[in-house]
């Protein structure tokens, strides 16, 4: 009997070798470390973008004219590349696309992650509620790198 059992499961195993094979696909798991980053940063953008323009309006007068200009290319080049590098992560972890993943990693490690640190050493960032909402967005980024 337990023979049987084992030639039903070593011709079950090089069934779905053989199916893989033929199919060019392989099983894959997403990571739900990754996944609960980034679910919590969809949630949490949103808030740090309109924190950080609100504050950069309100203290729009004490900076100097270059940090104007630092401060408001990288809060339009962190919005911009956001949303579809979320939805690269999301979708490329969720449906195990490798090419959305890459494409994921890379906007993350070599734009939003740059982006965000020098958004930290912004003077703007100086204020204490501003260095807590930044650390809170740069800890997942962290996180998925």
């Amino acid at each position: 009997m337990s023979t049987r059992r084992r030639n039903t499961e070593e011709s079950g195993d090089e069934f779905s070798e053989e199916r893989i094979r033929l199919t060019g696909k392989n099983i894959a798991k997403s990571c739900l470390m990754l996944q609960i980053s980034l679910y919590f940063n969809i949630y949490f953008s949103p808030i740090y973008f309109i924190t950080l323009y609100l504050s950069y309006q309100r203290f729009e007068d004490e900076l100097k004219e270059m940090e104007v200009f630092l401060t408001k290319t990288l809060l339009i080049i962190g919005s911009i590349i956001e949303i579809p590098r979320l939805y690269l992560g999301y979708t490329g972890n969720y449906t195990h696309r490798v090419p959305h993943i890459l494409c994921f990693w890379l906007m993350t490690t070599f734009i939003q992650f740059p982006v965000q640190l020098m958004m930290r050493t912004s003077p703007l960032t100086v204020k204490p509620f501003l260095a807590t909402v930044n650390v809170v967005m740069l800890i997942p980024k962290i996180k998925q790198t």
